[in-house]
């Protein structure tokens, strides 16, 4: 019988009972693929350990040393950025939990505002009542909301990226 070390199904933590854009499937996958591999199969480096394998290589590997310190750095250079992706993923929620904290402030501002909370034009209608300082207040929850969004794309962006540019030095 063959035995199998991996899948060809990526495991993520997202939530089998609804629907989920591919673009955060994918993120998931990736985030998921990176922080197992850091996790079970990466080599743990430190810059002294580094430095000392370098000097092994020199010594031992005569004159291949050179392609073989390239491949060392390569892979050290890619562990670091690796274990920099892992550390930004396990944060990943909080972060989603803090736009979340944002968004519940925003809507709860509005609301208070409306004399039926179930209107389909309520948030239109909270404005209208508004004064230029309550909007301005509004205005700024929103934003707020708006900013730790894109930041959180932004980084999400960068560290796919990362993550690809890194595929080249992933083995164990």
């Amino acid at each position: 019988m063959k035995k199998c070390y991996k899948h060809n199904i990526v495991k993520t933590k997202l939530d089998k009972c609804f629907y989920i854009d591919t673009d955060i499937r994918m993120l998931h996958a990736i985030m998921e693929l990176v922080t197992d591999f850091v996790n079970n199969d990466m080599r743990k480096w430190s810059l002294k350990k580094y430095e000392k394998e370098c000097t092994r290589i020199k010594k031992e590997d005569g004159e291949y040393a050179g392609e073989n310190l390239k491949k060392m750095k390569l892979q050290y250079e890619t562990d670091q950025k690796l274990i920099l992706i892992a550390k930004w993923w396990k944060n990943y929620n909080n972060r989603n939990k803090e736009i979340d904290r944002a968004r519940h402030a925003w809507t709860s501002y509005y609301e208070k505002f409306l004399d039926d909370k179930t209107e389909f034009l309520g948030f239109q209608k909270a404005r209208d009542v508004m004064s230029y300082e309550q909007k301005h207040k509004e205005h700024a929850l929103f934003m707020r909301i708006h900013t730790l969004k894109t930041n959180l794309y932004e980084d999400e962006q960068k560290m796919l990226k990362l993550a690809v540019d890194a595929r080249i030095g992933m083995w164990s």
